[in-house]
């Protein structure tokens, strides 16, 4: 079936990218406020952002430097939560606040929201949750339907935030096909190319792929425990990020990739790997054709 296109609204409340941004889907009840936290009392003043739904605490500051947490959180009365104990917390400095256009959010539906929301950021992505109790599962009872709509609502939410540049739903692990052997065969089909990357020493050993857009390292792929003092900050913080997930292990002198893991670049998963700087388009090699690197392929492609 042919991809087809959606489109997403953003408007800029203050007139400026680093204030007030409020995203809309086409053909979804839901929106979206991303706010600083020097912005909530203009966000207060907004009457559309009071409803039920659910909202993140994160901090953009930190994620520059490559270490990911959030508090996850359920409303009744939108931003006005924000009076009470979270606005204490001391790490986030931006909001994500999750709404609906008409009134069909109950307590329950938020709580389940709140519930799935927190178990895939824990399970699927590098964020590390802020909140103090662990949330078991949601109270209360919904219908079949009622889940139904509230997983496609989760669906359409993953699809905006991205265009807000907030990644708690963008998952960092392959999600596993739960179908059948065939059409499971049928997505690998999908795979737009392979590489691998391997260092004299052998101490290196990668290998990966790309689909769907999104460049993954495979499961199985070793790199050196050892980084050198060049390597940057932000890859440390991310490689740790991974291991306390349980994503990578450290297993004697070298590291382990444990499931496959999602990258936005090709040069953080080398450096992590080799343990110092490195340039991914110059090292991962296209699968079988060694005398090629990514960046010849990624030309030929463009060339097409």
């Amino acid at each position: 079936m042919k991809k087809r296109g959606r489109q997403i609204r953003l408007f800029y409340a203050d007139g400026q990218h680093n204030g007030i941004v409020r995203a809309e889907l086409m053909n979804w009840t839901g929106y979206v406020y991303a706010a600083p936290r020097a912005s909530l009392k203009q966000l207060l003043e907004k009457e559309d952002a009071h409803g039920s739904g659910i909202y993140f605490l994160i901090s953009k500051f930190q994620e520059l430097e490559g270490r990911y947490n959030v508090y996850v959180g359920e409303t009744v009365n939108g931003i006005q939560r924000m009076q009470h104990h979270d606005y204490n917390k001391d790490f986030w400095d931006t909001v994500i606040l999750v709404q609906c256009k008409d009134t069909t959010l109950t307590k329950t539906h938020c709580a389940y929201l709140e519930y799935k929301t927190y178990k895939f950021i824990k399970e699927k992505t590098l964020y590390e949750i802020e909140n103090k109790q662990e949330i078991k599962n949601y109270a209360g009872k919904l219908s079949d339907a009622d889940i139904s709509d509230m997983d496609t609502f989760l669906d359409n939410l993953s699809f905006v935030l991205p265009a807000l540049g907030v990644n708690i739903l963008t998952p960092v692990v392959k999600i596993e096909n739960q179908l059948n052997t065939q059409l499971i065969t049928t997505m690998d089909e999908l795979i737009e190319a392979e590489f691998c990357i391997l260092s004299r020493d052998k101490k290196v050993d990668g290998k990966a792929y790309i689909k769907d857009g999104i460049f993954y390292v495979r499961q199985g792929s070793i790199g050196k425990e050892e980084q050198t003092s060049s390597q940057h900050n932000f890859i440390r913080n991310q490689r740790q990020s991974l291991i306390d997930k349980g994503m990578i292990q450290v297993v004697g002198d070298k590291i382990e990739f444990i499931q496959d893991v999602a990258f936005t670049s090709t040069s953080t998963p080398a450096a992590m790997l080799f343990g110092r700087p490195t340039s991914g388009p110059a090292t991962w090699k296209l699968l079988g054709q060694p005398q090629k690197n990514y960046k010849d392929w990624e030309e030929t492609q463009v060339a097409q």
